[in-house]
């Protein structure tokens, strides 16, 4: 097995090249997702299986503060240049791929607890330390300040919170802002 990083809208591949894509947290960075789409579709071996999680940004809070606020927060520190609906996702990876699995992530919890990190991440000085100090990124230094490890603490906590609730509501699309989605290319 080989892992591969390339341009997702213009990958260099030879034209049915993978019997299985794996595309995490992507989509929503591309400017042009359908291209990136297209792509996916044609290095896949037909019958070949993709595999993506897309955040789906376009409802629940992150739609209302961007309604309230003007803009959207994921686009300023996560660079989300896209953003999506559970169901206009669906129905683009629809058009090359019949779609064998769905499954939800980041519900009511979750969702609140990302868009606060990510609103907090607003501050510069607090967006330095998660970038440079986050453990989850970065080797961690046993003789990290403080505020180092209470930063860890709080997203290792978090993540596990909203790990158990997208455990729990795997199955459920109510409230969902994140779609794990398994397909397999038709054409």
């Amino acid at each position: 097995m080989q892992l591969f990083t390339r341009n997702a809208e213009d990958t260099k591949f030879n034209d049915e090249e993978f019997d299985l894509i794996i595309m995490f947290d992507v989509l929503e960075h591309v400017n042009d997702p359908d291209k990136a789409l297209s792509e996916v579709t044609r290095i896949l071996k037909k019958n070949g299986i993709f595999h993506t999680f897309i955040p789906c940004e376009r409802h629940s809070i992150y739609w209302l503060s961007e309604k309230m606020l003007g803009f959207h927060t994921k686009e300023r520190t996560a660079g989300h240049i896209q953003r999506f609906s559970r169901k206009t996702i669906c129905m683009k990876i629809s058009e090359t791929m019949e779609i064998r699995q769905k499954r939800y992530s980041f519900h009511l919890i979750g969702s609140i607890m990302d868009y606060g990190l990510f609103t907090a991440l607003l501050n510069k000085r607090l967006a330095d330390k998660f970038w440079n100090e986050n453990k989850f990124y970065t080797k961690q230094n046993k003789y990290a300040k403080f505020s180092t490890k209470f930063m860890n603490k709080l997203l290792e906590t978090a993540s596990a919170v909203a790990y158990m609730e997208s455990k729990i509501l795997i199955r459920v699309p109510y409230l969902a802002t994140g779609i794990h989605i398994t397909a397999k290319r038709i054409v």
